[in-house]
């Protein structure tokens, strides 16, 4: 039974690993591209102050649904793509930063203010570093980029 199966897995996994629409960046002043994959998670804000967080479909050359709601690509202020491994070292870094605060702050009043221990200054600038990984996502504006869909014809 598995010799049918595990081969019917592996063709129909890379058949829907292969999509054939994009949403394409263009930078205006370089020549400069970066590819959206359909089915990405990205974070939209469009020009009326409106986020839409969520995965992309792109339904023509101007038209993408981001989480049950249509965008005309001219609409679009910044787009921006969620990178999990940035997000996963900027928690990692803020976890850190306010273990090694707070054990030197906890230290510090129990034994008194008299005698201070310096372990609460050693989280601080991994907060400082952390903190704003966590909350940079915006960073390709509608001034520098050109958004483009792109759908195969085949």
């Amino acid at each position: 039974m598995w010799k049918y199966v595990l081969p019917f897995l592996f063709f129909s996994s890379s058949v829907f690993a292969q999509s054939d629409k994009f949403l394409i960046l263009k930078h205006r002043d370089k020549i400069k591209e970066i590819v959206i994959n359909e089915g990405e998670f990205v974070v939209v804000k469009t020009f009326k102050g409106g986020k839409v967080r969520g995965r992309v479909l792109v339904l023509s050359e101007n038209m993408i649904k981001v989480k049950h709601k249509v965008v005309p690509l001219t609409s679009i202020e910044r787009i921006g793509r969620r990178n999990a491994a940035v997000t996963k070292i900027a928690s990692l870094v803020v976890s850190t930063g306010m273990n090694l605060f707070l054990y030197g702050v906890s230290d510090n009043l129990r034994n008194g203010w008299d005698e201070t221990n310096g372990n609460y200054k050693a989280g601080v600038p991994l907060l400082g570093i952390g903190i704003p990984l966590l909350t940079t996502t915006y960073k390709r504006t509608s001034k520098k980029w050109k958004f483009v869909g792109q759908v195969s014809g085949w």
